[in-house]
């Protein structure tokens, strides 16, 4: 007499049923994840800037005496307050991007004391870039009305500032104090 062990089949049955086919399932995800980073890798490609798109870096003291060449235009229409915000803004930003220090957002205060134990500023020139900050400030915060000649005189000391590091490599300690006291 034959032996038959299994005597229900009906758990064989129930692997071939209409529930869920995980191996269906763990494949169409893997397909889904296939294709999305492909189409992020494309993605990104394209997203890149070529050489002929990319903008080449500003050289700070070449931006900043293209701002000052525009100041300088509209200078007369300016309030002194307006004025000295933008001349003494301009030399911030340039400082800032030359020296990587924030010295457009600092107060002058902050800024001259950080300077003090900075090197790459000769004593002369950090003398005149405080006389420059304190008469913008003079005309920024205590509201001191700056003559035509003044604006000039301050447009000219920033100008000169910038300059003299352009021309001289930003070797700031060849720099002399041209242009009076910047």
């Amino acid at each position: 007499m034959p032996i038959d062990l299994i005597e229900d089949t009906s758990l064989l049955e129930s692997s071939t049923s209409n529930g869920p086919n995980w191996w269906a399932a763990g494949i169409g995800l893997t397909i889904i994840f296939i294709a999305g980073l492909v189409y992020w890798h494309l993605h990104k490609r394209h997203a890149m800037p070529g050489p002929t798109t990319m903008k080449k870096p500003v050289n700070p003291a070449i931006d900043a005496m293209k701002r000052l060449a525009e100041l300088k235009e509209s200078y007369q229409a300016m309030s002194s307050n307006a004025f000295s915000l933008s001349v003494s803004e301009i030399l911030r930003v340039f400082i800032e991007e030359r020296f990587a220090i924030p010295a457009a957002h600092q107060s002058t205060e902050e800024f001259m004391a950080e300077m003090v134990y900075d090197d790459r500023l000769n004593e002369a020139l950090r003398e005149s870039l405080q006389h420059f900050l304190f008469t913008c400030d003079l005309a920024k915060f205590a509201r001191h009305d700056l003559a035509e000649e003044r604006k000039l005189e301050l447009h000219e000391q920033a100008y000169t500032f910038v300059y003299e590091f352009q021309r001289t490599g930003a070797k700031a300690d060849n720099l002399s104090t041209a242009g009076g006291q910047a």
